[in-house]
């Protein structure tokens, strides 16, 4: 305790203070991992540890969450937040955590593309180009093309897709454009090639 008193007397100050309070301010559209301090009526405080300031989640993005989702949300408890304003009321930084939770989607499908690893997601709804399926809070899109079938699927067929849930592969991911693209057809070969032993039928919500 002797030694950082005389640092501090001897001219060291600044350089303590910088490297003990050091303030990053938070810049819109970060994501960081924070704290839950309290929920109120003020919606949901939380603790930003790398910009040392709280934050303060509004009631209309605690709405856009799921119900099971928030009622598993408590003191203490971390979540993703995205940053949506540096200052906010009474003096708050404004974050959103379904905004964090969609990035934390985007995130595990850029590993997905690297890992190229199968998984399997529930047909949404469908279009003239292909079939949009569920990918945690996010939607990827399936083109016609990326469709386990030998023919081009039709639009009546496709419809009878809706709710099914099918293998996938991860094929490309731009966060920015909201773009995300799935396969079906590479996900029957990759279980193909890594069961070549064993006999496989391929999947489709279309056969």
């Amino acid at each position: 305790m002797q030694l950082q008193q005389n640092h501090v007397a001897n001219g060291g100050f600044a350089a303590w203070l910088k490297e003990h309070y050091t303030y990053s301010a938070p810049q819109r559209g970060e994501v960081f991992k924070a704290t839950i301090l309290s929920l109120n009526g003020n919606g949901v405080i939380v603790d930003l540890p790398e910009t040392k300031r709280d934050g303060r989640v509004p009631d209309r993005d605690l709405d856009m969450l799921d119900e099971e989702y928030r009622a598993n949300l408590e003191v203490g408890k971390q979540v993703p937040v995205r940053i949506l304003k540096n200052i906010g009321r009474e003096g708050y930084v404004v974050v959103s955590i379904s905004q964090g939770l969609r990035h934390a989607d985007w995130l595990r499908a850029e590993d997905l593309v690297e890992s190229g690893e199968i998984i399997e997601a529930e047909v949404i709804d469908y279009n003239r180009g292909g079939v949009l399926v569920s990918f945690g809070r996010i939607r990827g899109f399936v083109p016609n093309s990326h469709l386990a079938v030998s023919r081009r699927p039709t639009d009546e067929i496709k419809s009878k897709c809706v709710g099914r849930t099918i293998p996938l592969v991860v094929m490309d991911v731009n966060q920015r454009r909201r773009r995300l693209i799935l396969s079906e057809r590479k996900a029957n070969h990759l279980q193909r090639l890594r069961r070549p032993g064993a006999s496989h039928r391929q999947r489709s919500c279309l056969t």
